[in-house]
């Protein structure tokens, strides 16, 4: 896993009372945190799935994005987070997504190409299944 940040041990802190206690992830975030990320992306760059999974059963949007168009799946494979990448192919979150620098996911997949090429495999395989279904919807 990553280096924790100097704020992840607060912010695990906040996502278990928050999750414990049914609050909003979004507006709490955007008032003690400085920083673009919400803390579903910090969870995706750093965390488990366990965790994650927290967010997502206290209906967090797993296809949130930073304020500059990274989503929760590129974050978790620029990290190479590998679980939290198999979790997020799971949940079939966008794939097709593009950040403000005109990047999808395949762009941040090199590290998991390494490490694991069935998962590469099978996110390059739905990632051509949700842009074909997006073209086939807009002919």
């Amino acid at each position: 896993m990553c280096e924790l940040s100097q704020h992840y041990n607060y912010i695990y802190d906040c996502i278990v009372e928050m999750a414990n206690n049914n609050m909003d992830y979004y507006k709490i975030n955007k008032e003690n945190i400085v920083c673009s990320y919400m803390f579903v992306h910090y969870v995706c760059e750093c965390s488990t799935t366990e965790l994650l999974d927290l967010l997502y059963n206290n209906d967090t949007d797993l296809n949130s994005k930073t304020d500059d168009g990274m989503s929760c799946i590129m974050i978790a494979c620029m990290h190479n987070n590998l679980e939290i990448v198999e979790y997020l192919l799971n949940k079939d979150v966008d794939l097709i997504h593009k950040d403000i620098d005109d990047e999808t996911i395949l762009h941040n997949t090199g590290g998991i190409a390494n490490r694991n090429i069935n998962l590469y495999k099978k996110i390059v395989e739905k990632y051509c299944e949700q842009l074909e279904a997006k073209n086939s919807c807009s002919e």
